[in-house]
């Protein structure tokens, strides 16, 4: 059973919330919970600039972060992706396949985790700050930014 028959040809981008043609705004994903599509689309993803963010969705669509290739393409998430999913020798590559997951990558990971701790750090007086106040909708936010920090955390420290 092929699953991406599936696909709608219309998807609604989770960062903008706006309908768009699945195969042409888009980019292609590992993930089929998402159809093979990323749950943003393209404009979205490329306004992306933070570099947590962008490992974040990287991991949820389990695509590699291969340190080369992000510098080679200038730290441009589409352009990134367009070369992951073009290349030959990326073709069975996945999350797990990362820089940050490789044995030999201790000290890329250590510097990944530190990034992490201090977005910890910024976000734990924020999360006070909501969790007192009526705008429940922030507060969520921030409840599911902190759990995803925690979880790169645990993906990055952890030892293979």
């Amino acid at each position: 059973m092929n699953i991406t028959k599936n696909i709608p040809e219309e998807r609604i981008c989770y960062e903008c919330n706006k309908p768009k043609n699945t195969e042409r705004y888009f980019y292609k994903s590992n993930n089929p919970i998402f159809g093979f599509r990323m749950h943003i689309c393209k404009e979205c993803l490329n306004e992306e600039t933070d570099l947590i963010n962008i490992m974040t969705i990287l991991k949820t669509h389990d695509i590699p972060f291969l340190d080369g290739e992000w510098m080679m393409c200038r730290h441009d998430i589409g352009n990134y992706l367009k070369t992951i999913f073009s290349l030959s020798q990326y073709k069975n590559k996945n999350w797990e396949d990362s820089d940050c997951c490789n044995k030999g990558k201790t000290e890329f990971r250590s510097k990944v985790t530190q990034t992490l701790l201090r977005e910890i750090e910024l976000l734990t007086p924020k999360l006070e700050k909501y969790r007192e106040s009526e705008d429940y909708g922030t507060y969520k936010n921030l409840i599911n930014a902190y759990r995803e920090i925690l979880n790169l955390i645990q993906s990055f420290s952890k030892e293979n």
